[in-house]
């Protein structure tokens, strides 16, 4: 917010004026703020930029990030895990060299700005004049023009989503005009205006409130130029009459987009707010471009461990959820944040379709034509979508980040739309690459150290630091600071509606209780975590897109490891603040940036299994790389080859509710579900009353406990409490044949634990360490180290010697004759004890008939092969 440049010269102290040295003031844990004096004032300014520039030219720090003026100050950006503010009071101290009180002797750049002064523009020139108490429109517009302008510093103007000039030298009878009473929703670019003692120019069409005068058809801010400001501190501006018509300006968005080098996904549905974000961009703050990046950036770090990514590189940022996107191209994502309900919608072909959860988390491998879903977010505010490779986008101004209010950055420098296709680094054929992973840590919901925030309750404790105090009552004695007693004492606050990227603002949880004491101060730099007090008295916590400057009241600044909860706090949420120390805050930072860094493997397989091939359908292995050269070499140490060659089994997958009588009518064996994916005692009974008639053996039909999955998506269940579900599920089996005199001969896993034991692993370990409990064993693909007996699948297309992937069209056989005669050939093969028809083919039962028919007229008998 501007703030009138009397205020200040009627209150500030005099001994602090105008310093020859300046003082330092930490401002959170990640910046020291260095004060020139107390006020508005070239000389003042002057000091400032010297200094500033003698800081750019010294031998740099390592961690100082950047050098942000303002009025009377610099404030220095660091990394506090890199290094600390004690070190950089010397480096500046030391790059000042006692030389603050000199200032800069170049001549000021002098940059003219046309101006069409004209009524079309000049809409608020007659009430400026009455305000002002002048002749009229013509006298304001030759007042304004006979300015001699000064730029303090480029900035975001607090309240205004707008960067500007903060010029000084306006017209003492001009200084009289305050800003609108109603601020206008729409002010286009180049707009000239004054109100509160100062002028500038609007460099982008957003609302506001100051009285117009005019329109340049200059560009004052380009992020296509670096630097992208037109205008730097300590130019002089004149403004110039002219008549030259001002033309709009295209939007960076108009246009067809370049098609990406590789392709991820499109834009189903965009969900209310998704952009691109990275850890935002650094050094442009004294340009007055915000930071922007990840409101949440530790879930941007987890999800990009979890794909193998540099910690800030691209992904997606999700408001609250509802975005869809349709894969272009099989890839590796992370879902991180906000947990919403995310699901895969795979097309199995034939109207075939399965729905996976996307767990929050860990790595999802996902295909071509697969579409991620995201629910609304029933915890937290923000949800992020990471790929193996980062998106890919242009960086605007050293930063993919999304400046939604600058329209800079990200995709097009606007949010993501219905129809965008987004590509991602890296190469389509990589994906294999990118190993199958878990976080170890869950900030949002806790984790095993159970020091997650609490989501569930909505309640949040934000660590705070005290802010850098008025700088017009600060004297420079030790010890001054902002007042965050203000902050740690109210108790709770509630989070209101207003919050956005930009901020989170706060209010007092008790209605009753007075407002805490606001107000308005000199115009200093910000950092993230800011906590501003405005004259309402609601606290109001600067957030990724926050201003570079700000002029309200500081009692305190959010810690660095603790604004991941800003960016995830929903209206409505509780929170408190309480007080902290420099030490733990750059401590708390660093062990949070090592957190975000931590995965484990999927306990799927703990050696090499990819997750997308142990929920793949059919394992994708080769009949060659299966056999090898000498037939069965290879094979482990269970498997038992076929003896009797002209004899041959027929099995189906039995009591998930589909036609079990009918297959049974050409069946030799049934794989009966006994309770993971599906399964209750009385279906069981029901299926092993139907097999005994039949005559068929029973094999026990074990998944992972995922009824709602039908037990085709892996899990990461503890091995020991596998094996002890696969031994309940098969034990219900064995005690209901024994009551009507049948047996289980076999176990057969179903789905995606069928291809996790083929794979090998804890998981696999312990199937097998219950199939020996029960004295039963393996039926697998004959590849698999702990297959007893093998089995080939009549109704999957194979290409070459692969079976062709589910998610092609054609992988899945309906054609009963095509079927038939990919059977007889496998029943050639010695390794193969069994056929398999699956019982959930919208034809199995015709597929079952032909199958049986054409092994018998090939000369096979059907014989269970146990």
């Amino acid at each position: 917010m501007f703030v009138p440049m009397r205020r200040f010269l009627a209150s500030a102290p005099h001994r602090r004026w105008l310093s020859t040295n300046p003082w330092t003031r930490p401002v959170g844990e990640g910046a020291l703020l260095l004060r020139f004096g107390t006020g508005i004032d070239d000389a003042v300014s002057r000091r400032v930029l010297a200094y500033k520039a003698r800081l750019e030219a010294a031998p740099p720090l390592a961690g100082v990030t950047e050098v942000l003026p303002a009025y009377a100050s610099l404030l220095v950006h660091f990394d506090a895990t890199t290094t600390t503010a004690g070190a950089v009071e010397a480096w500046a101290a030391a790059a000042g060299d006692g030389k603050a009180g000199e200032e800069a002797t170049e001549d000021a750049r002098v940059v003219e700005i046309p101006v069409n002064y004209g009524a079309e523009y000049g809409l608020d020139q007659a009430e400026a004049a009455a305000i002002a108490g002048l002749a009229g429109p013509a006298e304001v517009v030759e007042r304004h023009a006979a300015g001699d302008y000064r730029v303090f510093f480029l900035g975001f103007t607090g309240g205004f989503p707008r960067r500007a000039a903060y010029l000084g030298g306006l017209d003492e009878a001009l200084k009289a005009v305050p800003r609108l009473t109603t601020p206008r929703q729409l002010v286009p670019r180049g707009a000239v205006g004054i109100a509160a003692g100062q002028t500038g120019v609007y460099t982008l069409d957003t609302p506001g409130g100051w009285h117009l005068l005019g329109r340049t058809p200059a560009t004052l801010f380009d992020p296509a130029r670096d630097p992208p400001a037109l205008l730097r501190a300590g130019d002089r501006v004149r403004f110039v009459p002219s008549d030259a018509a001002v033309e709009a300006g295209a939007d960076a968005d108009e246009g067809d987009a370049p098609a990406p080098d590789c392709g991820w996904v499109e834009v189903l549905e965009p969900g209310m707010l998704s952009t691109v974000q990275d850890l935002g961009r650094r050094g442009y703050a004294q340009h007055g471009v915000s930071r922007s990046g990840a409101a949440d950036d530790a879930a941007l770090r987890v999800g990009n461990a979890l794909v193998g990514n540099a910690p800030g590189a691209p992904g997606l940022e999700v408001a609250m959820g509802g975005l869809k996107l349709r894969c272009v191209h099989a890839c590796r994502v992370a879902l991180a944040g906000a947990d919403t309900g995310a699901t895969v919608v795979r097309d199995l072909g034939y109207g075939d379709v399965e729905t996976l959860d996307a767990a929050v988390g860990r790595t999802l491998a996902l295909r071509e034509n697969d579409e991620l879903r995201l629910g609304f977010a029933g915890d937290g505010a923000r949800a992020y979508v990471c790929v193996a490779g980062g998106v890919d986008v242009d960086e605007v101004l050293g930063s993919a980040s999304t400046d939604l209010r600058a329209k800079l950055g990200g995709f097009r420098g606007r949010a993501l739309r219905s129809g965008d296709v987004v590509g991602r680094g890296g190469a389509p054929d990589d994906v294999d690459r990118v190993p199958m992973l878990r976080a170890a840590t869950d900030l949002l919901r806790g984790d095993a150290d159970g020091d997650g925030a609490a989501a569930a309750a909505k309640t949040w404790t934000l660590r705070v630091l005290p802010g850098p105090g008025d700088p017009g009552t600060d004297d420079g004695s030790p010890g001054f600071a902002g007042d965050v007693g203000l902050l740690t004492a109210a108790g709770a606050f509630e989070v209101l509606p207003r919050s956005d990227r930009m901020a989170v603002i706060v209010g007092r949880v008790d209605a009753d209780e007075a407002p805490l004491p606001g107000g308005q101060q000199l115009s200093e730099a910000c950092v993230s975590g800011t906590v501003q007090l405005p004259p309402d008295g609601n606290p109001v916590i600067l957030l990724a897109e926050h201003q570079t400057t700000g002029g309200y009241k500081v009692p305190g600044v959010v810690i660095a490891a603790d604004l991941w909860q800003v960016g995830q706090m929903r209206p409505g949420d509780a929170l408190r603040f309480v007080e902290t120390t420099p030490r733990d805050a750059r401590n708390a930072l660093a062990l949070l940036r090592a957190r975000c860094r931590e995965t484990a493997p999927l306990p799927v397989d703990a050696d090499s299994v990819d997750l997308a091939a142990v929920n793949a359908g059919i394992n994708q292995m080769t009949w060659r790389e299966a056999l090898g050269d000498a037939g069965l070499a290879g094979r482990g140490p269970l498997f038992r080859p076929r003896a009797d060659m002209r004899a041959v089994d027929l099995n189906a997958d039995a009591g998930e509710g589909f036609d079990d009588a009918g297959l049974l009518e050409h069946c030799t064996s049934v794989n009966v579900a006994c309770g993971g994916h599906a399964g209750t005692p009385a279906t069981i009974a029901a299926t092993v009353d139907l097999a005994v008639a039949a005559g068929a053996a029973i094999g026990a039909h074990v998944a992972y406990e995922d009824r709602a999955n039908f037990g085709r998506e892996a899990t990461d269940v503890d091995p020991n409490a596998l094996r002890d579900q696969v031994l309940v599920q098969a034990s219900t089996l064995i005690g209901l044949c024994r009551a009507r005199g049948a047996r289980v001969t076999y176990v057969k896993p179903h789905g995606a634990l069928y291809h996790a034991v083929c794979a090998g692993g804890p998981q696999a370990e312990a199937v097998a360490a219950a199939c020996r409990a029960l004295g039963l064993p393996l039926l697998l693909l004959p590849a698999s180290p702990l297959a007893s007996f093998g089995e080939g699948f009549a109704e999957r297309a194979y290409d070459g010697d692969a079976l062709r992937p589910r998610d092609r069209p054609g992988a899945v056989i309906h054609d009963a004759a095509a079927a038939a005669a990919q059977a007889v050939a496998l029943a050639a093969r010695p390794d193969l004890h069994t056929i398999c028809v699956h019982g959930d083919s919208p034809n199995a039962v015709a597929v079952a008939a032909a199958v049986a028919a054409a092994l018998r007229d090939a000369g096979f008998t059907l014989k269970k092969f146990l």
